[in-house]
C-alpha cells in the first residue's frame, strides 16, 4: 500500500519544477487510470507516471539538479527518468513520435543465463556513463568507471556497446499507438492541483489496460501483456521488436 501524503508532497514538488521549467507534460498511465476512475492514487501502484515529449528532454536534463535539491535520487535513461525519494517512484516517460504515431520503449529482454545478467550490467552502465556529468551520487564502481573513462571517448564505447548487444540478440520491445492521443489534453483536478491528461483519455486508458479498465484489478501488471514478435495486440497497441534501437540516435543529450 502505498503512503498517499508522501506520494502527494513528491508529485506536488516534481510538478512545481516542472512548471517552472515551461515542461509540457501529462499525468499518465496507471497515475492517469487512479485520476480518472478513483480521483486518487491507486493503493497498489508502484510509481507516479508523467509522460513527456522527447523534444522536452534537454529542458528536463537542466532541472536534474533542482529534483536533486529537493532530495530526489535521479536515474538517467535513453527513453525515460526514474526519480526516487523514501517510498516515492517517479517516472518521467519519454515518448517520440514517427510519423503519425507516438512510440515508447516499453523493455530489453537480454539472452538468459549469467553472460546475459553481464551483458544487462554492462548496458545499465553504458546508459550511466552517457550522463556521468548528470549524476552527484554515484556507486564505488561507477565512480571508478567514471574515474578511468575520458569523455571524448564516450560515443566510441556506447557505440560499440550496441555492437557487442546486438551480437548477442538482446531485444527492444516498443509499443507505439495514434499520435493523437497524446496531441491534444485537458486539466483535471487531482489533490487539489491542476494537471494535463490526454484529451481521449478513455480511448488511451483502453490502448493500455483493455476495455475493462474501469474495474479494479489489483492482479494487473506487465504479465498480463503478450509481447510476441507480432506487431499487434488485442488491445490495438503495436509492440514493435528491434535488435538494436540505438541506431535512431535516442541518446537524450
Amino acid at each position: 500500500m502505498i503512503d498517499e501524503k508522501e506520494w502527494i508532497e513528491s508529485l506536488c514538488e516534481v510538478k512545481t519544477i516542472l512548471d517552472r521549467g515551461s515542461i509540457k507534460y501529462w499525468l499518465d498511465q496507471g497515475t492517469l487510470l487512479g485520476v480518472v476512475r478513483d480521483g486518487k492514487f491507486i493503493s497498489w501502484d508502484t510509481d507516479i507516471d508523467i509522460g513527456i515529449f522527447y523534444s522536452e528532454a534537454r529542458k528536463i536534463i537542466k532541472l536534474v539538479s533542482k529534483l536533486e535539491k529537493k532530495g530526489f535520487k535521479v536515474i538517467i535513461r535513453d527513453h525515460y527518468i526514474h526519480l526516487y525519494k523514501n517510498s516515492v517512484i517517479l517516472d518521467l516517460c519519454f515518448y517520440r513520435f514517427k510519423k503519425n504515431k507516438a512510440w515508447i520503449l516499453h523493455r530489453v529482454v537480454f539472452i538468459k543465463g549469467f553472460f546475459g545478467k553481464l551483458l544487462k550490467h554492462i548496458y545499465l552502465k553504458t546508459d550511466r556513463l552517457l550522463y556521468k556529468n548528470l549524476y552527484t551520487e554515484k556507486d564505488i564502481s561507477t565512480k571508478f568507471i567514471f574515474f578511468i573513462t575520458p569523455s571524448f571517448a564516450l560515443p566510441a564505447i556506447r557505440k560499440f556497446i550496441f555492437k557487442i548487444l546486438k551480437l548477442f540478440r538482446t531485444k527492444y520491445y516498443f509499443f507505439s499507438f495514434p499520435g493523437y492521443y497524446v496531441k491534444n489534453f485537458k486539466k483535471i483536478n487531482f489533490y487539489n492541483m491542476n494537471f494535463n491528461i490526454p484529451f481521449y483519455y478513455e480511448d488511451y486508458l483502453e490502448l493500455f489496460y483493455g476495455k475493462n479498465w474501469q474495474i479494479p484489478d489489483s492482479r494487473w501488471g506487465d504479465g498480463n501483456i503478450t509481447i510476441g514478435s507480432s506487431l499487434r495486440t488485442k488491445r490495438k497497441i503495436d509492440y514493435n521488436l528491434s535488435e538494436n534501437y540505438d541506431r535512431f540516435g535516442d541518446s537524450l543529450i
